[in-house]
Formats: structure tokens, C-alpha cells, sequence
């Protein structure tokens, strides 16, 4: 079989103190809700920690970084599993 990429050395990904806190912060609220980790938790930790990088992308992207952490907030937080609504999403996702 003929290889089409070239896959490099392996190297161990080292990530910053701040991306460790991101990752961790976003583990803690999908154990409150009792869930795995999700993108949107990843995403909510995200707006939450202070970065200008972030805030840079957001306004590059002419996104309301308040707005969205609003919105992830929503689904975080807030977001009621046992509603009818998430059994029917559910159920197509399955």
C-alpha cells in the first residue's frame, strides 16, 4: 500500500499553564453536568479566561465575544437534558 503523507517523529505536545486551566475549567463544567467534555464547554472556558488573543480573533471576526459567552453560557449551564425537546436531538444523533 502506498503511503500518501509523511507523518513526522511523534512529539509530545506540551501545552501553557493557561491552556491547561482552559482545559480543566471546561472538565468542570461537564462534570456538573455530568456529561463528557463537549466543544461548548471547551468553547465557554474559553470566553471566560482573559486574553487578548481572544478578544483580538473575536473582533477580527466582528464577533460579540460578550454575546456568544452568553449563548455557551446557556448551553453550559443552563441546558436541561431531561427536556423533550434533547430526547428528540437526541434520538436523531443516535
Amino acid at each position: 500500500m502506498e503511503q500518501r503523507f509523511y507523518i513526522p517523529e511523534v512529539e509530545t505536545l506540551h501545552r501553557s499553564v493557561d491552556a491547561r486551566k482552559v482545559f480543566a475549567d471546561a472538565d468542570h463544567f461537564a462534570q456538573l453536568a455530568n456529561t463528557p467534555v463537549y466543544p461548548v464547554h471547551l468553547l465557554y472556558a474559553v470566553l471566560l479566561h482573559e486574553d487578548d488573543g481572544i478578544q483580538a480573533v473575536c473582533d477580527n471576526l466582528s464577533i460579540d465575544r460578550h454575546r456568544l459567552q452568553e449563548v455557551a453560557s446557556r448551553e453550559v449551564i443552563w441546558r436541561d437534558d431531561s427536556s423533550p425537546g434533547a430526547k428528540k436531538a437526541k434520538a436523531r444523533w443516535n
